[in-house]
């Protein structure tokens, strides 16, 4: 993951310059509540529509992990969304597909805007039959 943030810093930094990324971890989000409340509603709206649109295949549910490095502008919108791993190419697409069909997500609140242009997270998806 970390390589995959080193590779989104760098590109931001040759098409712009000074772009204010916050990157979302543990660590990071404990030290910016404002951050973390707003990192805490977007989880919870993806995870509410991964659970009524679970990924279907020839009319068969389809099992697997997938994780996505998202990230956010300041406006709500998907500014780059990467695979950094999947079980499955079909549950890689379902899943980007389920974060883009949502977004744009709501725009960051004021006191996070101050200081942050763009938003880097971490998402996980559990695709599992329980």
């Amino acid at each position: 993951m970390q390589r995959l943030l080193e590779q989104v810093e760098a590109r931001i930094d040759a098409e712009g310059g000074a772009t204010r990324t916050h990157y979302a971890s543990p660590s990071s989000l404990r030290a910016a509540p404002v951050v973390q409340a707003y990192h805490d509603r977007l989880i919870k709206k993806i995870e509410e529509r991964g659970t009524m649109s679970f990924p279907m295949q020839d009319g068969k549910s389809v099992y697997g992990k997938v994780t996505l490095i998202l990230s956010l502008d300041a406006l709500g919108k998907v500014f780059d969304i990467e695979v950094a791993d999947s079980t499955s190419p079909f549950l890689a697409s379902h899943s980007q597909k389920l974060v883009r069909d949502l977004a744009p997500f709501e725009p960051f609140p004021s006191e996070m805007a101050r200081s942050t242009d763009l938003l880097v997270t971490r998402l996980p998806f559990n695709f599992k039959n329980d």
